[in-house]
């Protein structure tokens, strides 16, 4: 994917991407654990779209959640929850492994 990106922000302190860990030996591949990527800024695209930017680059994909300075995990176009706890449990619980 190669996005049009038409301007760059720098992040407040405290956004994160959250990545899943899963365990592969195990059958159905659940989610164990997270990694945190600390979020540096974020680029906006040609119509309006937001993409989060960490030590990686953009992150054009936008398919993982992102934990804000509150707790609270938001996932691009899905859903809320109220920390990473409630995330981490809703992974496996949601079929998403």
């Amino acid at each position: 994917m190669n996005v049009n990106i038409k301007n760059v922000y720098a992040a407040q302190s405290g956004f994160n991407v959250v990545s899943p860990l899963h365990d592969f030996d195990t059958v159905g591949r659940p989610v164990v654990d997270y990694v945190l990527e600390p979020v540096i800024g974020w680029a906006l695209g040609s119509v309006g779209e937001t993409y989060p930017i960490t030590l990686e680059g953009v992150q054009e994909q936008n398919t993982n959640a992102i934990l804000r300075p509150d707790g609270v995990v938001d996932h691009p176009f899905r859903e809320q929850w109220g920390s990473i706890n409630d995330w981490l449990k809703s992974q496996n619980a949601e079929g998403l492994v």
